[in-house]
């Protein structure tokens, strides 16, 4: 029993020492391998596309290095990454980052949860300038209205930044979280409730900021007729020849040279059909009457709307589907003067949206209706439209009644 005892005291000493010189050994660094990875193993690992990987670069939220045009990161960055986005607990039924695409759908990307925020600060002012892609500056209330603010869709999304307090960027929820002073699920339900979003119920495809137009009620008094300048070619003649209304442009289609129609659309040279076309044909602005051609120039707006659809391969279908959309009632339509592409002309509500509001919510939403490119010209309130010949052109019957 004795000998049992002084072998296990032995043995109990010689584990200390061991412990003991483990605790002292200088640690290993960690390898290259244990610290970075390459870009196609963040987006394998995270399941995100090469442009999505960009973004968060660009929008500083991804740390990363550079070297000879390759990106690496830093796993620990990555994981802080996923764990300042993480979120524990579902909304309506749903995971946040669900619940957030879902707000980013059916906010324009987002851009309407910075309008909404920004008109409670500046309610009589137009508090976002949309240009493509990208906005001009507008005035930032958490930098002293100082005017700074832009913002940039990437990857269905529009992200913040000011140009002069450079670290002042992110995303929409974030923008949201500085203005509501909430986080998480009580910051997505109040933006919810703010912009009286449907989530988690039934809803149809359109942009729900836009709502289908009622039904038109008998009016008993004169209604003004919608007018549009009419500018001679070339295109770089600016001033106005004339005013026409919808049932002029009508005309005028009809009565277009079939000559010159078939001319451009002979031209194999795309270079020299632009050029052709931008010296020989007439050409009107739909959404109003102008002094002359720019935006700042507009003397009174139609509450029209012109939307280009390009190289479309089928026109009949197209044709077919446009005039039976469930929201938007065809004003008029007509083959473009290319001759693969069609105008369709509708109305809009420009008491309750902006005219660039409106046309960045219908692109979006015939992408996802119909899966198609809209010319994102048309954003331009001055945007100049060619006028062909063609037989076939629809116009709404109301506007031939005398």
């Amino acid at each position: 029993m004795t000998e049992i005892t002084v072998m296990f005291e032995t043995l109990l000493r010689e584990i200390e020492i061991i412990k003991t010189y483990l605790a002292k050994a200088p640690e290993e660094p960690d390898s290259f391998d244990k610290v970075w990875i390459d870009g196609q193993d963040v987006m394998l690992s995270l399941h995100i596309s090469k442009r999505t990987l960009q973004s968060l670069r660009d929008t500083g939220l991804l740390p990363y290095s550079r070297i000879q045009g390759k990106f690496y990161y830093k796993k620990p960055d990555i994981e802080n990454l996923l764990v300042k986005n993480y979120r524990s607990t579902p909304f309506n039924l749903k995971t946040m980052a669900h619940t957030e695409q879902e707000i980013l759908m059916n906010t324009n990307y987002g851009l309407d949860i910075y309008a909404h925020i920004l008109r409670e600060f500046y309610p009589d002012e137009t508090v976002i300038n949309l240009k493509g892609r990208e906005t001009r500056p507008s005035k930032n209330p958490f930098t002293g209205d100082s005017l700074t603010l832009v913002f940039e869709e990437i990857s269905n999304q529009f992200f913040y930044k000011d140009l002069v307090k450079t670290d002042f960027q992110g995303n929409p929820f974030q923008f949201a979280e500085m203005h509501f002073k909430k986080s998480g699920n009580d910051l997505l339900e109040i933006i919810v409730q703010s912009l009286n979003l449907r989530i988690g119920k039934i809803r149809n495809k359109f942009p729900l900021f836009l709502k289908p137009e009622a039904k038109p009620k008998i009016q008993l008094f004169p209604v003004s007729i919608p007018r549009f300048s009419l500018f001679h070619a070339p295109v770089t003649n600016t001033i106005p020849s004339k005013e026409l209304t919808l049932k002029g442009v009508y005309e005028l289609i009809l009565a277009n040279s079939v000559i010159q129609t078939e001319h451009l659309r002979q031209i194999s040279d795309k270079k020299l059909a632009r050029k052709y076309k931008a010296a020989n044909f007439n050409y009107v602005t739909f959404s109003g009457t102008f002094s002359s051609r720019k935006d700042d120039a507009l003397l009174k707006h139609s509450g029209y709307l012109a939307i280009d659809f390009d190289h479309i391969l089928d026109l009949e279908s197209l044709k077919a589907q446009l005039l039976n959309d469930n929201f938007f009632e065809t004003q008029m339509l007509f083959k473009s003067p290319s001759g693969d592409g069609l105008k369709w002309i509708i109305s809009i509500d420009i008491t309750q949206n902006t005219h660039q509001d409106w046309f960045m919510a219908i692109k979006n939403y015939l992408e996802q209706t119909y899966q198609l490119k809209v010319d994102s010209a048309g954003i331009d309130v001055s945007r100049a439209c060619f006028l062909p010949n063609d037989p076939q052109i629809f116009i709404n019957s109301k506007h031939l009644m005398p």
